[in-house]
């Protein structure tokens, strides 16, 4: 759809040996990733899950500011404070109980997906999700996402959810600005403290806007069974991917 900003699928990816050079955007708008340092490119995972291929981003060690991002250019495509944002990653982290794990960043507090002490959080100044109902294992594959409501009004569908399930109810909260800052993808672009992704992401899928529910679980039908990530048996998309037309 137009709202599609960012679409990182591994099929689509430059490489030289096993580093990634670039991660190529197929939603059309270009928001290409590339590494931060051509010295510490992300390497190629051959077979993430269901013989699909992977990223891994590189963690040189474990001091501040020594894991390498892939980087996404400031655009106005990645601008969600009007509109609010929606964000899907197919990812595992080998670290569950890190303090603070980055998937898909846009500093100065506008809208952060990550994983913190085992839990997926979204994170805008504050931190929302650590509570949440959802837990998942570690070195497991699963598809972390957000979708904001920034009206808190009675058709509020926001939430952060893991394989289809409601884990924390997103209510009158979104992105809280806009900014000039790049986009970070597996890592913070500066920390005080190491953020880098110890494991691999699959897939990312980010739209402009707040998604419907309808909207939201089709791009989980389609992700959890292209990646065999098992959904809720109460899904409408529980045992066939949604098909065209949908």
């Amino acid at each position: 759809g137009d709202n599609l900003n960012v679409w990182l699928s591994t099929s689509n990816k430059t490489t030289s040996g096993t580093e990634i050079t670039a991660w190529n955007d197929i939603s059309g708008d270009s928001n290409n990733a590339t590494p931060k340092a051509a010295d510490k490119r992300p390497l190629y995972v051959s077979n993430l899950q269901n013989n699909l291929e992977g990223i891994q981003i590189r963690i040189v060690d474990l001091s501040p500011n020594k894991s390498t991002p892939l980087i996404i250019s400031e655009s106005s495509t990645l601008d969600m404070f009007s509109t609010g944002v929606s964000i899907f990653v197919v990812m595992k982290t080998t670290a569950l109980s890190k303090a603070t794990t980055q998937l898909v960043v846009k500093k100065g507090n506008s809208y952060h997906l990550g994983i913190s002490s085992g839990k997926v959080e979204f994170y805008n100044g504050s931190s929302y999700g650590t509570d949440g109902t959802i837990t998942f294992g570690e070195d497991e594959l699963i598809l972390a996402e957000i979708v904001t409501d920034k009206d808190s009004g009675s058709s509020n569908h926001g939430g952060i959810f893991v394989n289809g399930s409601l884990s924390k109810d997103l209510i009158g909260i979104g992105p809280t600005s806009d900014n000039d800052v790049n986009m970070a993808i597996g890592a913070d672009l500066e920390a005080n403290v190491n953020t880098g992704l110890e494991g691999s992401i699959g897939e990312i899928i980010v739209y402009k806007g707040e998604v419907t529910v309808g909207q939201r679980q089709q791009i989980e039908g389609f992700l959890c069974h292209k990646w065999a990530i098992t959904l809720p048996s109460d899904h409408p998309y529980y045992s066939e991917a949604p098909t065209v037309g949908d």
